[in-house]
């Protein structure tokens, strides 16, 4: 395996832990509490951020930056990724109801990281911005089977196939996108 797809893997099992640990907040908490948790670590991430980007180490959290973001995300936008997920659970939070943002938040953690490891080691067909025709297809194929789980199968469809045009089109960042677009689609759809 080379040594991109090997750091790929180590920077998404870290989007997945992520993912995770928001998905069993919601579950077990109030959305309320899930809110006002990622309300206060957003907070702290734009303090941190600050001081990192005046070239300040910041403890364990430099190193962690050090360790799992890409070389232009550390020198440009140091943990933009893990501020944007945590914006993105606090506005779905504040929005929609927990299954909403439990399949969505599944959805950015599971399929986005499919489709970055599977593109990059199995991708032969390039379409866009470095996307590849088979990490789209795990990205649907991943979304297809977490929504089959919480709705009908039509709709889990018209939802990836959303879901996979928000991950490929990218206008925001897709820690950002995906969570929303998601959440707005289902809530359309029910």
């Amino acid at each position: 395996m080379d040594k991109e797809i090997k750091f790929e893997i180590k920077r998404k099992s870290v989007h997945v832990l992520i993912g995770f640990i928001s998905i069993l907040l919601i579950y077990f908490l109030e959305t309320k509490v899930v809110f006002y948790i990622s309300l206060i670590f957003f907070s702290v991430m734009i303090y941190l951020r600050a001081k990192i980007l005046e070239k300040k180490r910041v403890f364990l959290i430099s190193d962690l930056i050090d360790i799992f973001e890409r070389k232009n995300e550390k020198e440009n936008e140091p943990g933009k990724g893990a501020m944007n997920f945590a914006l993105s659970v606090i506005l779905i939070t504040s929005i929609f109801e927990k299954n909403t943002c439990i399949i969505s938040i599944l959805i950015l953690s599971i399929s986005d990281t499919l489709a970055s490891i599977i593109g990059k080691r199995f991708g032969k067909v390039k379409i866009k911005n470095g996307k590849t025709l088979e990490g789209c297809l795990s990205f649907f194929i991943s979304s297809l089977i977490i929504c089959i789980f919480f709705m009908e199968i039509k709709k889990a469809i018209a939802v990836s196939l959303f879901a996979v045009m928000i991950e490929f089109i990218v206008l925001l960042d897709d820690n950002l996108s995906i969570p929303l677009g998601v959440s707005f689609m289902i809530s359309m759809i029910k």
